[in-house]
């Protein structure tokens, strides 16, 4: 396999070909792992962390980006992927929304 990992049925890229032929991403505009979702709710910005998007199964180990032939012969819509990064989740800054539920910022000791 060109993505490194084995062969299991609990792989992101099994559980997204379930989704897809199960109807359950036609709804879907972009595919964030939990880490990711995180990060997004906290800054708006919809980035893949690189070494978490590895553990998918789509994600090409030489050049460390998706495996874009991998996603079109499965079947995936190629723009529900965010780009990767290696960029630190929640190093972007907080999206005003985030700032606003979360209340003032403690004052440190």
């Amino acid at each position: 396999m060109a993505n490194g990992l084995q062969f299991l049925p609990f792989n992101t890229l099994y559980q997204l070909t379930a989704d897809l032929t199960a109807g359950s991403l036609d709804q879907a505009d972009q595919v964030l792992l939990v880490p990711d979702l995180l990060n997004y709710w906290l800054t708006g910005t919809a980035v893949a962390e690189r070494s978490n998007a590895s553990t998918t199964g789509l994600l090409n180990v030489r050049t460390r980006e998706w495996d874009d032939p991998l996603i079109d012969r499965l079947g995936f819509d190629r723009r529900m992927f965010p780009r990767s990064s290696t960029r630190a989740p929640g190093s972007a800054p907080c999206c005003p929304t985030s700032l606003a539920r979360s209340g003032p910022a403690a004052p440190s000791t």
